[in-house]
């Protein structure tokens, strides 16, 4: 019979698989660890998409180069009088 408030799952496994290689005992107590996990993988697996799709877009723009390809302006240095600011100090 089983524990208050829990339910039992029983599954198949190949002879092959390494929960096997656990020692008895320890298994099941591994195997809720695990299932526990699966939930935070599956949205681990959900932000890594995402972000390999941004990655991807980025990717692409950066190939394609800057947005605005259009004429630039042209910076100009202005140089101030020389005089004009040597008179400040006078």
């Amino acid at each position: 019979m089983g524990r208050k408030g829990r339910k039992r799952l029983e599954l198949w496994l190949p002879d092959s698989h390494f929960i096997w290689g656990l020692p008895k005992g320890s298994r099941a107590t591994f195997a809720v660890s695990c299932l526990d996990l699966a939930p935070v993988l599956s949205r681990l697996e959900e932000r890594l998409a995402a972000i390999e799709e941004a990655l991807t877009r980025l990717e692409e723009a950066v190939r394609a180069g800057p947005a605005n390809t259009g004429p630039q302006e042209k910076e100009t240095a202005t140089i101030p009088d020389p005089d004009g600011f040597l008179a400040a100090f006078e």
